[in-house]
């Protein structure tokens, strides 16, 4: 499998979905039209124990989990959320994402431009071309950037 600097990751998405003592996750969004009146076994959550307790610690799980992975497994935008069914009604949660990965993105893409575009004396390969034309054309990488000039981009952050 042909492979480049400028490839990051491929999944960006995981769902921790809880729901009286039933525990499920999933890389897909959930098809929220499915009714929500199963019975399961066991007692609600509450919202403050899953925002001060169980998301922290699920937290912490998850980023050990994403740093025991391959780099080349998980996006830069890669969010983990949770939905937990408490006495207070459905809570949905932003458990974590990955920042770091963000900023080694945007540092590769620098190094490419700088030494293969403005001191490169051949053309890019096409998949290197797919990615870099994807990342510039990124407004969560780049949100100010002028695509229409690469050296902007070698100095971003």
């Amino acid at each position: 499998m042909k492979r480049t600097s400028l490839q990051i990751g491929i999944h960006d998405y995981a769902l921790l979905e809880y729901d009286k003592g039933r525990v499920s996750m999933t890389d897909d969004d959930l098809d929220r039209s499915m009714p929500e009146d199963r019975w399961t076994p066991g007692e609600p959550l509450t919202e403050e124990l899953v925002r001060e307790h169980i998301a922290p610690e699920l937290s912490s799980y998850m980023q050990r989990k994403l740093d025991e992975m391959p780099s080349s497994i998980i996006d830069y935008q890669f969010t983990f959320n949770g939905k937990f069914r408490v006495r207070e009604g459905d809570l949905n949660l932003c458990i974590l994402t990955d920042g770091t990965k963000k900023k080694q993105l945007q540092e590769r893409i620098s190094i490419y431009i700088a030494n293969k575009l403005e001191k490169g004396t051949y053309p890019t390969k096409p998949l290197e071309t797919f990615f870099l034309s994807r990342h510039i054309l990124d407004e969560g990488l780049f949100p100010d950037a002028d695509p229409y000039s690469t050296g902007s981009l070698a100095s971003m952050d």
